[in-house]
Parts: C-alpha cells; sequence; structure tokens
C-alpha cells in the first residue's frame, strides 16, 4: 500500500467513525504517520479526499453489483445446468450480496461514512439511497418478473415483491455490524420461506 493509498484507508476510517467535519488534514497525516504539508504532495485538500473515496467505493460496490445480478448468467446457468441450478443461483446470490455487505471492511467503512453524512450532504445522500437500496431494489425486482415470466412465481407486483424479499434483509444488514452464523441462518431461512409464500408449483418441481 503506498502513501496515497494509505491516506485513503486511513481517512476512510476516520470519516466513517468521526464524520467529515469532525476530521481535520492534520489528524488524517498523523494517522498516516506523515506530516501535514506531506499529504498535500497527494491531495489538495480534505475535499479532494473524500471526492476520491467516493468515486473509488462506488465503483467498487457497482462492479460487485452487476457481477453478482447479472441475470444473463442466470438464464444461462438455467439453460445449461437444467432447472435446480436456477433455485440454487438465486439463493447464492442473495447470499452472497449479504456477505458482500457485512464481511467487507471498507463496505461497511463507506456505509458508515454514507450514514453520517446524508444528513449532511444531499448528494451522498442520493448516492447512499441509490447503493444500499435503489439499485438492488432494481435488481430484485427484475428477477422476480424474469421468475414470473417463467411461471415459477405468482404474478405480482414485482416491485412489491422486491421490498417484502429485501427488507428483512435490510434489517439484518444494518442492525449489527457483526452479523453471525444464526444471523446467516436466519437469512436462508428467509429466502426459503419467501420462497414457499411465492412460488407456483412449477418452482417446487425444480428442488
Amino acid at each position: 500500500m503506498n502513501t496515497k493509498e494509505k491516506i485513503l484507508s486511513v481517512a476512510l476510517t476516520l470519516f466513517s467513525t468521526k464524520g467529515y467535519k469532525a476530521v481535520s488534514v492534520r489528524h488524517i497525516a498523523s494517522d498516516v504517520g506523515i506530516k501535514a504539508s506531506s499529504l498535500y504532495n497527494h491531495f489538495e485538500n480534505k475535499q479532494e479526499i473524500l471526492d476520491e473515496l467516493i468515486k473509488k467505493n462506488t465503483k467498487y460496490i457497482e462492479d460487485f453489483l452487476k457481477d453478482a445480478m447479472d441475470l444473463d448468467s442466470l438464464i444461462i446457468s438455467k439453460k445449461y445446468n437444467r432447472k435446480k441450478q436456477c433455485d440454487i443461483d438465486f439463493i447464492d446470490t442473495t447470499l452472497k450480496i449479504v456477505k458482500f455487505f457485512i464481511e467487507n471492511d471498507n463496505v461497511i467503512k463507506f456505509r458508515k461514512l454514507l450514514t453520517i453524512e446524508q444528513f449532511n450532504n444531499p448528494t451522498l445522500s442520493a448516492l447512499y439511497k441509490k447503493i444500499f437500496i435503489s439499485d438492488i431494489l432494481e435488481y430484485e425486482s427484475k428477477l422476480f418478473s424474469y421468475l414470473m415470466d417463467k411461471n415459477l412465481l405468482i404474478r405480482n407486483d414485482p416491485y412489491i415483491l422486491a421490498l417484502q424479499f429485501f427488507s428483512p434483509i435490510f434489517l439484518l444488514l444494518y442492525n449489527d455490524d457483526k452479523v453471525t452464523l444464526e444471523d446467516y441462518s436466519t437469512v436462508e431461512k428467509h429466502i426459503f420461506q419467501f420462497k414457499d409464500i411465492y412460488s407456483t408449483k412449477g418452482w417446487f418441481a425444480w428442488m
């Protein structure tokens, strides 16, 4: 990790615990182990550090979600691995996303940063809602529409189904930073219960 990366890492930790306004450039430099004047060799000011953190972490999360939520791969998987694989992919993808948001240290810190700053910065408020709510609901809506078209889910409003599916997981994600094995078990039970309630006989035939 070079000096610029260390500055970003330290700044993310400080911003996510103390808030952007409460952290000074001198404080960041001290925790990195350099002089404040040396920090300016890498960033013009504290705002530029924040901007870089937002850009870097937003891309990281969006790239992950784009890959994890690739409906085409689910469709291809169904084509080549027959019926059971789509069911497995649905569960595995959901758990993969959950683990990403509750186990990845940088993602946790970035979420905390946006959680704090959303009340001070309209742009960050919108970004928080997009990354941690809207993008996921959009994917789930598309997934449920696809499953309805394949007669695997009872026909309903896909967005309402997405809300019903994701809301309990969202509460779990942000209830505690340390998620236990019991919490994972709860998520799995929620997924299967949701499927039991809304799936058609066609999906049960996949099991």
